[in-house]
């Protein structure tokens, strides 16, 4: 659930919030900082028309809890033809490999992207980097690279 009117600043084009984490996942940051793409933050104003008067981002006035379902989007999936072809976790996969691939930035960008602990010399102690500034230049290029792919 993502919710707009705490989480997402439109003005510093960020999205704080800690990620739901599954079992013990040590490796993986109590809260981030994602920066958002020029794309992102026009989606998000644009929905933001629709659904402002609520605190979600993606609203959904027929559910009981008010915002849409994760599983919403494997239906989306399905629906276009991906069904067992893709997932929506894939596509974390996949962005991580293609801006290391095609992007060419290391490793540990995409990495601390998706919430994952970056590791130093002395293990976790006195690593207090964040590169925000590294993954806010990513993060615009990854936005620009997918527009160049599309065909319509």
């Amino acid at each position: 659930m993502i919710e707009q009117n705490e989480s997402i600043d439109f003005d510093a084009k960020t999205w704080v919030f800690s990620p739901s984490k599954t079992g013990n996942r040590v490796n993986m940051v109590a809260s981030l900082v994602v920066p958002l793409a020029s794309q992102s933050i026009k989606i998000l104003e644009d929905l933001k028309l629709e659904t402002g008067h609520t605190p979600y981002v993606f609203y959904n006035s027929r559910r009981k809890d008010k915002f849409e379902h994760r599983q919403q989007l494997n239906k989306l999936l399905y629906q276009i033809g991906y069904k067992d072809v893709h997932t929506p976790h894939g596509f974390r996969a996949s962005a991580i490999t293609m801006i290391q691939e095609r992007l060419k930035y290391p490793k540990h960008l995409p990495d601390m992207q998706s919430g994952h602990k970056i590791k130093d010399n002395n293990g976790e102690a006195y690593s207090r980097v964040t590169f925000l500034d590294e993954r806010r230049a990513m993060m615009q290029k990854w936005a620009d690279y997918l527009d160049s792919l599309k065909y319509f």
